[in-house]
């Protein structure tokens, strides 16, 4: 299973594997072969569904999280993507804004985002900072500092763990084309 903040990508078991291909095998169809080809279909997506629905708790937030708990996260996540230029605004600000404790914040952002608010913040900032230098505008100096590094190296290392690719590198790319 490979999850990210907003999606989770699911693969077939083997016999999920063999009913689709028992549904892709043929190209007409008459009235019985459609009726099959129901058939097939609801059973791959019922044992599809099964399965992502039974998963343990660790795998599947929203089987522990109320709504309430989601649309208070969903506050916070605003909060972190309206405030992106200033500082991190801290774990207990962000528990304050959600009506939870320090403790149940921490765990439930974990698991439904699938990284702490900290690092969401991060990729976020680094996600704004991509796109200023995308634009071959601006230096790498100046966009660590408006996205609120004081130190280039730590923005490099940042953004070399989040891209795959320093940050002057991305520059050089878009100022050749």
């Amino acid at each position: 299973v490979k999850q990210n903040a907003n999606l989770r990508k699911e693969f077939l078991n083997p016999d999920q594997n063999r009913l689709y291909s028992e549904i892709f095998t043929g190209n007409t169809f008459t009235l019985l072969q459609n009726l099959y080809f129901d058939g097939r279909l609801m059973s791959l997506l019922e044992s599809f569904l099964k399965e992502i629905l039974t998963k343990d708790d660790e795998e599947n937030p929203f089987l522990y999280a109320s709504h309430e708990d989601i649309r208070m996260l969903q506050k916070a996540e605003q909060y972190i993507k309206d405030h992106l230029m200033q500082p991190f605004p801290g774990v207990e600000f962000l528990s304050r804004i959600c009506c939870m404790s320090r403790t149940k914040f921490i765990n439930l952002f974990q698991k439904v985002y699938g990284v702490s608010s900290f690092e969401y913040s991060q990729k976020k900032r680094l996600g704004v900072a991509y796109e200023f230098m995308k634009s071959g505008k601006h230096s790498v100096s100046d966009t660590a500092k408006v996205i609120g590094y004081t130190g280039i190296s730590n923005f490099a290392t940042a953004f070399k763990k989040e891209f795959g690719i320093l940050p002057s590198e991305l520059l050089g790319q878009f100022k050749d084309n």
